[in-house]
């Protein structure tokens, strides 16, 4: 994900996961990840010839907890494990924060920026860093394949701020044209993340930063 999740990593199914434009005064709603999580995994999944054409519709399904043994796979899924949200403004932060996840990944599998999608998510850096990634993936014939695992130990909320701590297991990495792997894989990442209301009625990712290393 030094480059994928990058879902600010120079690193994701995120997820849209990595200058900046704007587009996160968008009012209108994000899509839900489902019911909030009490430590069973959740999972938002699309195949990467999927055409983009707004924010993700695929319906959340059980999925594994952890990765499984073997080479990723080859389409892309973000999990949803462990989410410390008692409060609705925290549980709607860490939802945004999932959900940016999954169209920042979707992003790097198709090589291709759903701007629509992006700007219902993300504003300032951390849509900058997608378009970005998506430009280097498209030069170089790149995409990406694998799995997120999210826990979210810690959400914080003030007034139209709120701040994050996440953890991931993680098996995504880029391919090229003909699947095979261009880098070594990162099985963990941790993550900082900064989010604002936008038009005082929803979150969106303003900043993240990706660290190559499990949570500690």
């Amino acid at each position: 994900m030094r480059r994928r999740v990058r879902v600010g990593v120079t690193t994701l199914l995120a997820a849209v996961l990595l200058a900046g434009c704007g587009g996160g005064d968008d009012t209108g709603g994000l899509p839900t990840l489902g019911p909030e999580s009490s430590g069973s995994s959740q999972s938002v999944t699309a195949a990467p010839e999927e055409t983009p054409t707004g924010p993700p519709t695929t319906p959340v399904t059980t999925g594994p907890s952890s990765p499984s043994a073997g080479p990723p796979a080859k389409t892309v899924a973000v999990h949803r494990r462990t989410v410390a949200a008692t409060k609705a403004e925290q549980k709607a932060a860490a939802d945004a924060y999932l959900q940016y996840l999954v169209v920042r990944l979707l992003a790097y599998n198709r090589a291709a920026v759903d701007l629509d999608s992006l700007g219902r998510v993300a504003s300032g850096r951390a849509l900058a860093v997608v378009k970005g990634r998506v430009a280097e993936l498209q030069g170089k014939k790149w995409h990406t394949v694998g799995e997120l695992w999210v826990d979210v130990p810690t959400v914080t909320v003030s007034g139209t701020t709120a701040s994050l701590r996440s953890c991931m297991d993680n098996t995504t990495i880029d391919v090229d044209k003909a699947g095979k792997a261009v880098e070594l894989p990162t099985p963990y990442l941790s993550a900082t993340a900064t989010l604002q209301k936008a038009g005082g009625k929803i979150w969106v990712v303003s900043n993240v930063v990706f660290t190559e290393q499990r949570c500690r």
